[in-house]
Formats: C-alpha cells, sequence, structure tokens
C-alpha cells in the first residue's frame, strides 16, 4: 500500500472583503502538494495496482512549485506528487461567485469569460503556472485546475491505467494527480477530479481538508503550483495541468480551458516537455490533449465536460 501524504500546513487564509465572501472575489491561499499516484489510461486502461510499498505517496511543500508532477520530498521511498514519499499536487482557494447585477444595474459585471495565456515557471523540480481569466462570470463556482501524470522507469508501478504516446512502445503508469487513483488518496470526493483545493466551495464538491492545497485561486486568477520530488526516482515522470472553469454558466459541467505540459527524464534531472517532445521549456496549448482526456475518462469514467 502506498504511504500516505503529508499532511499539508495550513496557510492563513487572506481576509475578506466586507461582502462576507458572497462576491466571488475574496481569496484564500493555502498550499499543499499532492503525490503522483495511481494513474488513468490514455491509450488503454488497466487494472494493475501499484506494488505493495510503492514509494509513490505525496508530500507538502508549501514554498513555490509548479503544477504538473506533484511536489513532494521522497524519504525512504520516493512518491509521485512528491514527498517523502513522493508524490504530485497543490491548492487554490476561490470565493464561490454570486448572480450576475441584472440589465439596468449600475456597475453590473461583465458576464462571459475572458481568455488567458497561463505564466509558467519551471525552475528545477519548482513548477508554477498562472492565469487570470477576466471577465469569469460565467464559471459560477469559480476556478480550479485537473492534473495528470504518467511515470516510467519507477520503483513501482502507480496508478490503476496504461498509457503510450505513438509512435513510441514505453508503456506509462498513468492517474489523475491528486484523485481518487493517486496514491496519496483524492482531493475531493465523488465526481471531482480537481488538484488544487479549495475549502470554500459549496459542501456538494466534498473538497477533504486533510488533503490541503496546491496553490491558490483568487477571484479570476488561477495559480496551480507543484514540486514532483517523486520524479527523482522515474527515469521519465511527465505532467499536464489545465485550468478549470467550474459549473459553466450554471450548467452544472466544467470548461477545460487552457493546458500545460511539463516533465522530466534521468530521474529529474533534465526537462523534458512529454515522450514524443523533447522541448525543455513548458508547453502551453488552449485546451486539453488527448492522452490528458483519456486519463481523465479512465479514472473519471462519470464526469463530463464542455
Amino acid at each position: 500500500m502506498f504511504a500516505p501524504k503529508q499532511k499539508a500546513t495550513q496557510v492563513e487564509a487572506k481576509p475578506k472583503c466586507s461582502c462576507a465572501g458572497s462576491c466571488g472575489n475574496c481569496s484564500r491561499a493555502s498550499h499543499t502538494h499532492r503525490s503522483l499516484g495511481e494513474t488513468v489510461s490514455s491509450r488503454g486502461t488497466s487494472s494493475e495496482r501499484p506494488v505493495a510499498g510503492s514509494p509513490f505517496g505525496y508530500g507538502v511543500d508549501r514554498g513555490g512549485g509548479l503544477p504538473s508532477v506533484a511536489r513532494a520530498e521522497p524519504q525512504s521511498g520516493a512518491s509521485f506528487r512528491f514527498s517523502a514519499n513522493a508524490g504530485f499536487r497543490g491548492d487554490p482557494a476561490i470565493g464561490t461567485f454570486g448572480k450576475d447585477a441584472g440589465a439596468g444595474d449600475a456597475g453590473a459585471p461583465a458576464s462571459g469569460l475572458g481568455a488567458a495565456t497561463p505564466a509558467v515557471t519551471w525552475t528545477g523540480l519548482d513548477f508554477d503556472a498562472k492565469a487570470t481569466y477576466t471577465p469569469c462570470t460565467d464559471c459560477k463556482d469559480g476556478l480550479e485546475a485537473v492534473q495528470v501524470a504518467w511515470g516510467a522507469g519507477g520503483p513501482s508501478h502507480v496508478g490503476k491505467a496504461k498509457a503510450t504516446f505513438a509512435p513510441l512502445l514505453q508503456i506509462y503508469d498513468t492517474f489523475v494527480d491528486g484523485g481518487v487513483n493517486s496514491p496519496g488518496g483524492a482531493t475531493y470526493n465523488a465526481d471531482h477530479p480537481y488538484y488544487i483545493g479549495r475549502s470554500d466551495l459549496p459542501a456538494s464538491y466534498g473538497y477533504k481538508p486533510a488533503q490541503g492545497s496546491a496553490g491558490s485561486v483568487s477571484g479570476c486568477t488561477v495559480n496551480p503550483t507543484d514540486r514532483p520530488t517523486a520524479a527523482t526516482v522515474f527515469k521519465e515522470a511527465y505532467f499536464e495541468t489545465v485550468m478549470v472553469c467550474l459549473n459553466y454558466q450554471g450548467t452544472g459541467k466544467d470548461k477545460l480551458m487552457n493546458a500545460v505540459q511539463w516533465g522530466f527524464t534521468d530521474f529529474g534531472k533534465t526537462h523534458r516537455v512529454s515522450p514524443t517532445d523533447p522541448a525543455t521549456a513548458a508547453s502551453v496549448t488552449s485546451s486539453p490533449s488527448s492522452d490528458f482526456e483519456n486519463t481523465l475518462k479512465a479514472d473519471y469514467p462519470s464526469y463530463s465536460h464542455v
């Protein structure tokens, strides 16, 4: 069984504005790391489960970090979402958005969802991505992120699914980082695959406080972070972090937005975007890859988005 994740140290919440949190612009930030855990499949699923004693777990790193690979300091058994049992994951918090002002209301906020290009900082193991979508009133429950991880050449298998990247023959373990099949456990209950972790979301999301957070959300700005120390015990470790608009236009479904791909080879020593892209700078796209979608579907078959 995977070692339990390290409990994230709570970060003191920022004071809220006079609206008592109803405007959706109040913010709170906390920080945690989830480990690279059980994975989903990209090009096919498998029932293979992680080996007993697997080093994948996840740890909390309140310092700066990036979204893809989980952060954690490997202990005697490194894990994904890296921590003493390396792991993958991060943490944002954002207030629930209120109803749009009706026609004729003075100063009514603009409705809709603005475009953005995530600003990425990726140094060593530390990963940080920040994007501001103004306006973001279409996101009735604010913003979050979903992160998928792939690993190969580690001390043991992680996740429940497998994936390949044509034309390569290498088989990768894959899973939603901080999700139901992640070694360190899920950040939310039910069909909520989110990565950051927001305590201010409606109770129906089922946020688990013990999981902490991996980044932050403030108003229309989402900022997933990570420091996947587990990458140091895997020959290859890759991540794709996607920005999410929650409860898009009140439909009950999310809208997946920009994606950031990043990763490592040579046991965390060399940056590499993906198995098929040798670039050493993170790749930002307007939407998730099919590989991301495959893993998300494998771990969360009932989750749907627009």
